[in-house]
């Protein structure tokens, strides 16, 4: 009777999880500009974008102050606010079942999921970006983690997680930063987070797109990027078009296990980090920090972390999009180098019906580190390989929803057999997933340019932009006709005003183009900085 009755008790707690998982996303598409604007056209459709300071686009933004490549796309909602503010509203969740195997091994229902609010817009001489990141994984995940073969870091009840990944806070990152065009192409910004990212590896995780439709956190996660909740961070960057040098001062504890509250602690760790925008479709970084007592149960250890990493993104036709990122991680504790490794990969398949994901990891872990009874300084080499995909749906109430699976195939040193009961552990996830809609980057004047920021602005001679990264649109910018170009015409000829386009015109073009145009040969030629449009691909 006992076999029965836990059986219940797990489906009543999935479902449970999953109900409030759903609450979270209904309220979140309900409020978001789509939803409230449903007897209109929505308002990310025609959303423009301007390149930000010194031809900085937004989608090269990452997590914290990370960069990412400038083909990277956008899920979101854009919520123009007037005067060059605007709102961007981004998330993900995944909501299932979590099975895996091996004695060391549990299966439980669970729920993974995050959203942010970013504020972006003009202030005085540059730009500022306020943003807030939550999480309902204090409540969506329980007994201190989902199940998780071979990853380690945090507490739970006071010992040491293994074999579980850690819940999110709810407070993920409220942060502020403000960027300035000083002589010439170089730039400065200023971030403040309480919860924040410092400079210090690649762009966490759960915003790379290489990463955005896998469910499992990386098992090397506190090798690479586990600092992208640090409750304290400042950092001081110096940038130009295509390279950024910052620094920063942070906490570098990692959050305890109350996972509801902001927590404080001094600004004793530092890191620096160095960033590369290669080419629209590729971006790099290397960093190195000192963290000072991160690990709650082991004061007084600090750790030396390094990290590089390379993102290849590769954007297609009809929503196609491919993202490659490798990742490298050390940590230096006690006079000993462990290192952590990982190649990952999304592919999204023309039509946003079929995505396909996958990650390859090796990496090296103390005993100490897997909580096992063995000498403390014993590493041992472990590797994962998860296979995965996501089914999608067309859009239901301007969210996109989509069914998936995943699994891993471990491989394991023979010395952890009796404790894992196998050296080839094996671990699955079967999962619904919810995601705003796509949104396209497109530069005004070239309908579905992907050319480079850099190369436009270098085609115009214009070396630097001052205009903020999103504005509101206009009808005159919208739907006004070149002027012909008159070849007689003498140095002093003024040519005529633009005309507006008829305003039944509109709909056709709108209809011709599918919602997704950038310019559709009607907008006038551009000057100065490129001017970008985001806009929302139409769904079947």
């Amino acid at each position: 009777m006992r076999r029965p009755a836990r059986c219940a008790a797990r489906a009543h707690l999935a479902a449970v999880r999953l109900r409030n998982s759903i609450v979270l996303w209904v309220l979140l598409g309900a409020a978001s500009p789509a939803a409230a604007q449903h007897e209109h056209a929505p308002m990310h459709e025609h959303a423009a974008h301007e390149a930000g300071l010194l031809g900085v686009p937004p989608t090269r933004e990452g997590s914290g102050t990370a960069w990412q490549p400038d083909s990277s796309p956008m899920y979101g909602w854009h919520v123009p606010l007037g005067a060059g503010w605007s709102v961007m509203l981004h998330g993900n969740l995944f909501a299932g079942l979590d099975a895996q195997g091996s004695d060391r091994g549990a299966t439980e229902a669970f729920s993974v999921n995050w959203a942010m609010a970013m504020l972006h817009g003009r202030a005085g001489p540059g730009e500022l970006r306020l943003r807030a990141m939550l999480s309902a994984e204090p409540w969506t995940v329980a007994n201190g983690g989902y199940p998780l073969l071979l990853q380690t870091g945090e507490t739970f009840e006071g010992r040491p997680l293994h074999d579980r990944q850690h819940p999110h806070d709810l407070f993920m990152e409220l942060s502020a930063q403000y960027a300035l065009a000083l002589a010439g192409d170089f730039g400065v910004s200023l971030y403040a987070g309480l919860p924040g990212e410092p400079a210090l590896g690649p762009p966490a995780y759960p915003h790379r797109f290489s990463a955005l439709f896998n469910p499992a956190a990386p098992i090397g996660h506190h090798w690479q990027d586990a600092t992208h909740i640090a409750f304290g961070v400042l950092t001081l960057g110096a940038f130009t078009e295509a390279v950024r040098f910052e620094g920063s001062v942070f906490n570098g504890r990692e959050p305890d296990e109350h996972r509801t509250d902001i927590e404080t602690a001094p600004l004793d760790s530092f890191s620096a980090r160095l960033q590369l925008a290669l080419a629209a479709d590729w971006s790099a970084q290397i960093s190195s920090g000192r963290l000072r007592d991160p690990e709650q149960l082991h004061p007084g250890e600090d750790v030396t972390r390094s990290t590089a990493s390379i993102t290849w993104n590769r954007p297609g036709g009809d929503g196609a999009n491919g993202a490659t990122t490798a990742v490298w991680g050390a940590n230096h504790l006690h006079g000993r180098t462990t290192h952590g490794g990982l190649l990952e990969d999304t592919e999204v398949l023309p039509g946003e019906r079929l995505v396909l994901f996958g990650r390859a990891e090796l990496i090296g872990k103390g005993a100490e580190e897997l909580a096992l009874p063995l000498p403390a300084d014993e590493v041992f080499t472990l590797f994962g390989l998860t296979l995965g995909g996501i089914v999608e749906f067309p859009e239901v109430g301007f969210l996109v929803p989509g069914i998936g699976a995943s699994g891993t195939i471990s491989a394991i040193p023979e010395g952890l057999r009796p404790f894992y009961g196998t050296r080839v552990p094996v671990g699955a996830f079967l999962f619904v997933h919810v995601r705003p809609p796509s949104m396209r980057m497109r530069q005004v004047g070239q309908a579905g340019s992907t050319t480079p920021v850099r190369a436009a602005r270098r085609a115009s001679h214009t070396r630097k932009s001052h205009m903020p990264a999103s504005i509101e649109p206009t009808k005159s910018s919208r739907w006004l006709a070149p002027a012909p170009i008159d070849a007689k015409a003498g140095p002093g000829h003024q040519p005529p005003r633009p005309q507006p386009m008829p305003k039944s015109a509109a709909p056709a073009i709108r209809r011709a183009s599918g919602f997704a145009f950038g310019n559709a040969g009607n907008d006038p030629p551009s000057t100065g900085a490129p001017r970008f449009r985001m806009s929302r691909r139409a769904t079947a």
